[in-house]
């Protein structure tokens, strides 16, 4: 019903898969790009699998986490990881013997592995009875089978105590066991088999590059190869947003694919050939977009065009027998009727199971996604932070500095638009609360502050607890920094010990005070009419351009960051490339009014030091290079799984910042004038999407 599905990858089959060892040596992965894997992919409660805070998945997230931690245990790597993994374990043991949890195989695959972690030294956090119970009950169901087949498709089960020969007998012909991969490589680990490898290595290889799309490289091949009748508009902009995902500087595939399926869409729209209003917006909106846009904004608009009422029908109606948890209670499992009836009953009865983490939805299909729609319908939840947000301003006075309201709602709109789920709220709280003062900083650096209370703000955040001592200078000057200290010490600092398990407050102080030293540095440029290097320039601009004071949001994520992490070359580079893309694109925007009000900028640097060799055009040309190619490397850092120290959700994190940025800075400086966004914002954060009513024509 829905074409071809592209399944989420597997914790349970990707663990087994780590365990087979090389044929070389039995001490090395044959497939450490499993093991990278596992490590990159681990939950913040300590868990492995599809959601583990769905109330159906829990056994699930058991087996899968059992089974990477045996991986992990195997290879001895990942030692914080397997900790976490083993306490997620140990606080739902009581869900091992829930009979409403439904796992087939569960009941003899989880004590499997626990006898299989018992004899690799893991100290499993269990009950001692709840494992005899466990082993007991998995010999005798083992006993109550007929049918060997059914034992040997859980025979990962069993280890050494099991014939792999006669397991290898339901082998099938691409290589695998019951199209298993948990079950293929756990053959593979007691019985070496070149068609196994061969079928396992198939898996993985579907995640290969931009080759796969070679055949695709211009549009008569394409064409040829595909076949004029199965091709659409919508499969040419689907192919179309594929090529924007570009990780390496010289993509020439990805590049020409991109560029005929653009003047296609184009000519598409020029020649009035799309004739679906809903399909022509959303080619215009991609085209218009290409790389601006907001994964919440874009998914918003998708529901908006989604067309309950455009459907095909076929020469009869037919049954679909739906699993009756995708209705809930009170819904027939199988529905007569239309395609279209079929939908209409998905929309208005499919429970938001994922409402609490809407980011998941990103991965699925349309289609599947308007399930789930309710889960935008959190507004009352956004506009109740903000009122908190908007008391901190009143409270700490710092709405008698002059703040503009457009810089206070895009500040938190951004943050929102990313980390929107309810339990992030602390980390809307501290980008929000910082990126006001830093909005304040940055005007009293950029505008109209005295070089004494600029100096003076510098010394009180470097004395910190002893700011007394320097005194403030101007009531301006003790509004602010008693903002920043108070909203520090009594607010971020705590909340981040609760989410680190440890005291971050003096990297909240640095941050805050790389920013302030940079923004004066950028005063004293302007003052002495100094050219810096365009290093140094993007260096220093990736501090004054918020860039820093972002990452306190990383400590609040749900996800501990190791003091080694946070010093790594890794870390640092990932906020050096995201800086080279949001400097260069404010400037960019801000060029034509930088240069009358006589401001550094990039633009004009490059031309400046450029001896007069380059016009003002190239110059901004290469500007738009240098955010292509900076962009590109975060996208690669974010990918990036073998030997990554920094953890999956930071690196997300910074790579929608990348995405922000672009949205924000598309057609000039939307943050501080918020315009052609406010349609957007209006959409997401003060519209409820309301269900479709029923169709009139069911039947």
């Amino acid at each position: 019903m829905f074409g071809k599905v592209r399944l989420s990858p597997s914790s349970y089959d990707t663990a087994w898969v780590a365990m087979v060892p090389s044929r070389g040596s039995l001490k090395e992965p044959l497939f450490p790009e499993s093991v990278d894997w596992i490590m990159q992919n681990q939950h913040p409660n300590g868990s492995w699998g599809l959601s583990p805070s769905h109330p159906l998945l829990v056994k699930d997230s058991l087996s899968s986490t059992l089974a990477c931690l045996l991986a992990l245990q195997k290879w001895k790597v990942g030692e914080q990881l397997v900790q976490k993994g083993l306490d997620f374990i140990g606080s739902n043991q009581l869900y091992v013997n829930d009979k409403h949890q439904p796992s087939i195989g569960f009941d003899i695959v989880f004590p499997g592995m626990v006898s299989k972690a018992i004899e690799l030294g893991l100290n499993l956090p269990l009950d001692n009875a709840l494992v005899d119970i466990m082993l007991s009950n998995a010999e005798q169901k083992v006993k109550s089978f007929r049918d060997k087949s059914r034992i040997a498709y859980v025979a990962e089960a069993f280890g050494e105590a099991h014939s792999w020969k006669e397991v290898m007998t339901h082998q099938r012909s691409n290589g695998s066991l019951f199209n298993s991969p948990a079950t293929t490589a756990a053959s593979l680990i007691h019985l070496h088999d070149d068609k196994s490898v061969e079928y396992l290595r198939s898996l993985l290889n579907l995640q290969g590059k931009s080759d796969a799309l070679s055949e695709f490289v211009d549009e008569e091949n394409f064409f040829s190869t595909v076949g004029m009748q199965y091709t659409n508009t919508s499969t040419i902009l689907e192919l179309y947003k594929a090529a924007q995902i570009r990780i390496f500087q010289s993509e020439p595939i990805l590049e020409k694919i991109h560029d005929w399926t653009r003047s296609f869409l184009n000519n598409e729209l020029l020649t009035r050939a799309i004739y679906d209003e809903r399909l022509r917006n959303e080619v215009e909106y991609a085209l218009d977009f290409s790389i601006h846009n907001v994964d919440r904004f874009e998914n918003r608009r998708s529901i908006d065009l989604y067309n309950a009422d455009n459907f095909a029908m076929f020469k009869t109606s037919h049954r679909y027998d739906i699993p009756a948890f995708v209705f809930g209670a009170g819904v027939p499992v199988s529905i007569m009727g239309s395609f279209l009836h079929w939908r209409w009953k998905i929309l208005t009865n499919a429970k938001p199971y994922t409402a609490k983490n809407f980011g998941y939805l990103r991965s699925i299909d349309t289609n599947v996604h308007l399930l789930l729609i309710r889960a935008f319908n959190d507004i009352p939840l956004l506009t109740s932070h903000i009122a908190c947000i908007t008391r901190w301003l009143k409270d700490t006075r710092m709405d008698q500095l002059g703040l503009d309201l457009h810089a206070f709602y895009s500040s938190y709109f951004v943050v929102a638009s990313v980390h929107f789920s309810p339990e992030l709220w602390d980390a809307r709280n501290a980008w929000s609360k910082l990126a006001v003062i830093g909005t304040i900083l940055d005007d009293m650096f950029d505008i109209d502050g005295p070089r004494e209370e600029l100096l003076n703000i510098i010394e009180m955040v470097e004395k910190w607890d002893e700011y007394s001592s320097v005194g403030y200078n101007s009531e301006r000057n003790q509004i602010v920094f008693s903002a920043l200290y108070d909203t520090i010490n009594n607010d971020l600092a705590p909340k981040a010990f609760a989410h680190q398990g440890r005291c971050v407050k003096q990297h909240l102080i640095n941050l805050n005070l790389a920013m302030i030293k940079c923004m004066l540095k950028e005063v004293d440029w302007w003052t002495e009419k100094l050219s810096p290097g365009i290093d140094e320039y993007l260096f220093n601009g990736t501090a004054t351009i918020g860039c820093g004071i972002y990452s306190s949001v990383h400590f609040f994520l749900g996800t501990e960051l190791a003091e080694d992490v946070l010093s790594s070359e890794e870390y640092a580079n990932l906020y050096y490339y995201i800086g080279r893309v949001a400097r260069p694109l404010n400037d960019y925007r801000s060029d034509e009014r930088e240069s009358v009000e006589r401001k550094l900028n990039l633009c004009s640097l490059l031309v400046n030091q450029s001896n007069g060799s380059l016009a003002e055009e190239d110059a901004r040309d290469e500007v738009r290079n240098i955010i292509e190619s900076n962009r590109r490397e975060v996208l690669r850092m974010m990918l990036q799984t073998h030997g990554s120290l920094v953890p999956k959700a930071v690196k997300e994190s910074v790579w929608k910042l990348s995405k922000l940025c672009h949205y924000y800075y598309r057609r000039g400086d939307e943050f501080r004038t918020p315009e052609s966004g406010k349609d957007d914002i209006k959409k997401i954060f003060y519209e409820p999407i309301n269900l479709p009513q029923h169709p009139s024509k069911c039947f």
